[in-house]
């Protein structure tokens, strides 16, 4: 589901899916002309063939085949029990020639970039109520509940997976053991324009919510990352 990438993605589409169609494989190319990520994940939602979906976005990098067919496998076996509404994968940053990808890298696996967030430090499988990466999920559900809300960007994910959880009233699952890796932005301008959306994102839903615990949020998290980025200037420049 392409957004006007610039990058030949169209053409490189084009000569894959004439490769590797079969009778049980098929590539598609789908345009997104509001080049917004919720618009593309509903578009794809919406196009499938099947009731199995599974997202994977472009900035990534695959590993194992078999490791991959062996998840997804177990993925769809829990979700035909019925006792997860979608399956989140745990975000690894890829290694690259990149310092700014390299550093994240590194600071990934450590509470100063990921906080405590399961889907990046966990180490063992398990149920969540809050925030997995990526999904594998039923595409009757996902509809259901009403897809992606294209308001919601950058946060769309957030949303999605609260609507999804109260729809079924069933819980997430994180899986640590899809072979997935992903790239960062590469530069600082990319990097900090993307975090700004997302924290801005982030506490302008705090405030909607309009209970005091929200609002507190909504007012220490950005001032809390505020004085940190402060502080760390302070010694990079003045130590």
């Amino acid at each position: 589901v392409d957004g006007g990438s610039e990058d030949n993605t169209r053409l490189i589409v084009g000569k894959l899916s004439a490769e590797l169609e079969s009778d049980n494989y098929k590539l598609v190319f789908l345009e997104n002309p509001l080049k917004l990520q919720a618009e593309a994940l509903n578009i794809g939602l919406s196009k499938a063939r099947f009731d199995f979906c599974v997202r994977i976005d472009a900035h990534i990098n695959l590993g194992s085949i078999k490791l991959i067919r062996s998840s997804l496998k177990s993925s769809y076996k829990l979700l035909l029990k019925n006792k997860v509404c979608s399956i989140g994968y745990k975000q690894r940053f890829s290694i690259s020639s990149n310092l700014i990808q390299n550093s994240l890298y590194i600071l990934s696996m450590s509470p100063f970039l990921s906080g405590f967030r399961g889907y990046r430090l966990s180490l063992i499988n398990k149920f969540s109520y809050s925030a997995v990466w990526l999904f594998s999920l039923i595409k009757s559900n996902a509809l259901l509940s009403g897809g992606f809300i294209l308001e919601e960007t950058p946060n769309e994910d957030m949303g999605f997976n609260e609507r999804l959880i109260k729809t079924t009233n069933l819980p997430l699952f994180l899986d640590i053991n899809l072979p997935i890796y992903y790239y960062p932005r590469d530069n600082f301008k990319k990097l900090f324009n993307q975090y700004y959306r997302y924290g801005f994102s982030r506490s302008m839903r705090r405030l909607k919510d309009k209970t005091k615990i929200s609002s507190i949020f909504a007012i220490i998290r950005p001032l809390t990352f505020l004085v940190s980025l402060i502080f760390l200037s302070l010694l990079i420049f003045y130590s």
